[in-house]
């Protein structure tokens, strides 16, 4: 694979998520500017996933249909307008739509995926899709960074910046980044497979049925942890929003260590059916774990262990890719990151509901998915193991 197109993927998913942390934190005053309500605010932040679980499936049938190299150029000038959007924006039915295009937009992460499993052989897969992975890790580290330094000089900065780094992102995509050379196309699997119609077919075969379960039980634990953690440090760990703040970009920053460095190690020595075993039950530990923790040392400690378990998600995805035919590379990583957006817009309402019983549960419940998730896809991982490369690949079929 040309290091220039990797890059170009990198990039591409980076920038989608330095434009998701610049507005996390902004979000909320942004909305009460304008008046929007609690309730408002908590849609606001839903949308982006919901939308990004409405049109991944689409854009990943489109790139099978199209071309790769078309859909992510189109997508990346989607996010350019919808930066440009919510810093425009004068009332909350703008920001509900700058939000909605920035979820159409930023759903174009299974056609990276795909163009990475177009052009790599099965067994050098997870170590580049750990680079996606730490693009989330980088996005989370750089996108609040550069919110609050261009804070100061208005609200409508931070999105103006994301918005030229995503110019800068389709200038080098259109430049460096070719259709890639071996994508096979079947028209019939392509029709015949439909969103809801596609998990149906899939989930009759029993290794990627299970796979796609846990596509959606890793972010949906993930969500309802991040999505409440800031509640619980500042009214039950006594930690300031500033701290708050700092501890997510102590976690984006791990994430980058693990999935693109740790992680690209490890691929060569360890198979990703146990990647993705280890991974889950490290960060079932520290999701179950955060509530008992009210000093800083320990809540350091417990992040570190959930950034080192981030390697379960590059490992999934992999594990995924290898369970379907070379024809549906684009349709099945749709599915699947379709289904990991519905976990990202459930996940925090779920957190929501069950924090206001006790801060625990959403914690333990985060922690109990995971686990539900290893234990689904136990004999499919026994299975894998157990088959060489070319064998494991084709048990699903």
């Amino acid at each position: 694979m040309r290091r220039a197109s990797l890059a170009v993927l990198f990039l591409t998913v980076l920038v989608d998520l330095i434009g998701f942390g610049i507005v996390l934190p902004l979000l909320p005053f942004y909305a009460r500017r304008y008046g929007a309500t609690e309730l408002e605010v908590g849609l606001l932040y839903s949308i982006y996933s919901l939308m990004q679980f409405l049109f991944v499936p689409l854009w990943g049938r489109l790139s099978d249909r199209i071309g790769r190299r078309p859909v992510i150029l189109i997508s990346v000038a989607g996010s350019v307008f919808s930066y440009t959007l919510f810093a425009l924006a004068r009332s909350v039915e703008l920001l509900f739509l700058a939000r909605m295009f920035a979820g159409v937009a930023g759903a174009n992460l299974a056609v990276a995926q795909a163009y990475i499993a177009d052009v790599t052989p099965p067994e050098a897969r997870s170590r580049n899709m750990a680079l996606i992975g730490a693009a989330f890790g980088l996005g989370f580290v750089l996108g609040p960074a550069i919110g609050g330094t261009f804070i100061p000089l208005g609200y409508a900065v931070p999105p103006l910046v994301a918005a030229g780094l995503a110019v800068l992102n389709w200038i080098m995509a259109f430049r460096f980044l070719p259709e890639p050379p071996h994508r096979s196309l079947s028209t019939e699997r392509r029709t015949r497979i439909l969103n809801v119609q596609a998990f149906i077919v899939f989930a009759r075969r029993p290794l990627l049925g299970r796979l796609l379960v846990g596509a959606f039980l890793l972010p949906f634990a993930q969500a309802n942890m991040y999505g409440i953690f800031p509640l619980l440090g500042a009214e039950v760990l006594g930690f300031s929003d500033r701290q708050v703040s700092y501890l997510f970009m102590y976690v984006g920053l791990l994430s980058v260590l693990v999935q693109g460095g740790v992680m690209r190690w490890l691929a060569r020595r360890v198979s990703d059916p146990y990647l993705f075993a280890w991974g889950v039950v490290a960060t079932a530990i520290g999701y179950g774990m955060l509530p008992f923790w009210h000093d800083l040392s320990g809540v350091l400690l417990l992040l570190a262990l959930v950034a080192l378990g981030s390697v379960a998600t590059p490992a999934l995805s992999a594990l995924t890719s290898r369970a379907a035919h070379a024809d549906e590379q684009g349709t099945v990583l749709g599915l699947s990151q379709s289904l990991s957006s519905l976990g990202r817009t459930l996940g925090p309402a779920w957190g929501g509901v069950w924090y206001g019983i006790h801060h625990g549960l959403p914690f333990w419940s985060a922690a109990l998915a995971l686990l539900l998730a290893l234990l689904i896809n136990r004999p499919g991982l026994y299975l894998l193991l157990g088959a060489p490369p070319s064998v494991s690949a084709s048990v699903d079929q």
